[in-house]
């Protein structure tokens, strides 16, 4: 019984240390990821009310555009 025990434990060890092993990759995920929304943000921000326009966004869209979601959404 208690070999049975033993490789549970094993296994869920392996899991929460697996958990915290991919800890720095999604932090690192993460701020690309919002690197890039805010350079999107930024580039879009620069245009004029006419060209967003002529893209068909208004400037209230811009946010949620950069962050990969419609108006819908």
């Amino acid at each position: 019984m208690q070999s049975v025990t033993r490789s549970t434990d094993a296994v869920h060890g392996a899991t929460v240390t697996s958990s915290f092993a991919s800890i720095p990759t999604r932090v690192s995920n993460w701020l690309s990821r919002r690197r890039d929304v805010s350079r999107a943000i930024r580039e879009l921000s620069l245009h004029s009310d006419r060209e967003l326009a002529d893209l068909g966004v208004s400037r209230g869209d811009i946010v949620a555009l950069a962050n990969g979601r419609s108006r819908q959404d």
